[in-house]
């Protein structure tokens, strides 16, 4: 938890104050009948290369809070599993980083249209159309 509120909170068997908060307002909204007019929407906290996923879960009488981390960083080995060569690698790499194909190939050293034909077999290795179906697909959100 430290990793993701820091030291903010005085003891060690209390959640942090910004989680008690976001649980407070969850729960005022399950109201009296125990029911969401909407799926409750998971706090989600980000870090350098790990996200953490909260979710809260109306048990009677109490809530369960779901802790999920992720990992941002996507292997070279799951890039390969889906296979894409280690250029289309990097090049997907760069458009999860929100990169143009011109500064694509400006890091990579090569020609815009090379990096389009990159993005071209990755498109059509993973099965979508554009580019951020592409970052998508490979693992959630960039």
């Amino acid at each position: 938890m430290r990793l993701y509120f820091g030291n903010g909170h005085a003891r060690q068997d209390q959640l942090p104050e910004d989680l008690q908060c976001w649980v407070r307002a969850q729960g005022a909204r399950l109201g009296h009948a125990n029911t969401l007019t909407e799926p409750p929407r998971p706090l989600v906290i980000r870090r350098e290369d790990t996200w953490l996923n909260i979710r809260l879960i109306p048990d009677s009488p109490d809530f369960l809070l779901v802790l999920e981390e992720e990992d941002s960083k996507v292997t070279s080995r799951a890039l390969h599993q889906l296979g894409l060569t280690p250029r289309e690698s990097e090049v997907l790499h760069r458009v999860r980083e929100g990169k143009t194909n011109k500064d694509i190939s400006t890091i990579l050293r090569s020609s815009s249209r090379t990096v389009g034909k990159h993005l071209e077999r990755v498109f059509a290795k993973l099965g979508v159309e554009t580019r951020t179906a592409a970052a998508a697909r490979v693992h959630g959100p960039a």
